[in-house]
């Protein structure tokens, strides 16, 4: 499933920053932008992107989007804005579960925050963010919906860029409970109004 994740992540990042390439180059100008142009400027912007580690896993879809947007037939925006409608609908089916791996997966590429397992003996070390198996199984109910915050622990100089980041992250919000010896006790809430709404009760 991480890896499945992953791409979608990846995809859909892509999709996003070409289509926003795209439309800040056509903004200011006078008239419409025919389609052939368009299909330059996207172009263009995919290349550029293709190096990068993040995107490792699209070489396939990438050519395609490039030999697409080449085509003097080709229409590569209509088929991003397919892309997207597709991951729009893949979203839609993700589970709770789903969104807190992508949620750690942003926190580790972002800001370089990993996240495991631990118990009693496990040795905090810093800018991990430990939780145990049972707090992960009590805050899941049998279809992977976060139904209670979730409780986590680390040990880090850098709390304010960590904390910034989960809430800036759309579905998540992080609670400082208490500070002792240099680990930090958090809680994990998932913000109201997502679809499918977690308790805020605390556990």
């Amino acid at each position: 499933m991480s890896k499945n994740l992953k791409h979608y992540q990846a995809i859909s990042c892509l999709v996003t920053h070409a289509l926003l390439a795209l439309y800040f180059q056509i903004q200011n100008r006078q008239g419409y932008t025919p389609i052939k142009r368009r299909n330059d400027i996207l172009v263009k912007f995919i290349k550029t992107q293709q190096k990068k580690a993040m995107y490792a896993s699209l070489k396939k879809e990438m050519k395609t989007m490039l030999a697409i947007g080449r085509n003097p037939k080709g229409n590569l925006e209509a088929r991003l804005h397919d892309i997207n409608q597709l991951n729009l609908e893949c979203k839609m089916k993700l589970t709770h579960a789903d969104e807190l791996y992508i949620l750690f997966n942003h926190l580790f590429e972002a800001i370089g925050f990993s996240s495991q397992l631990a118990d009693s003996k496990t040795l905090i070390e810093e800018n991990i963010l430990y939780m145990s198996q049972l707090d992960i199984e009590e805050g899941f109910d049998d279809q992977n919906n976060q139904i209670k915050p979730l409780p986590m622990t680390v040990k880090t100089q850098r709390l304010e860029a960590l904390i910034d980041h989960v809430n800036a992250h759309d579905g998540y919000s992080i609670e400082v409970v208490k500070v002792k010896d240099d680990a930090i006790s958090l809680l994990l809430h998932r913000k109201i109004g997502k679809r499918g709404k977690a308790r805020t009760d605390k556990p």
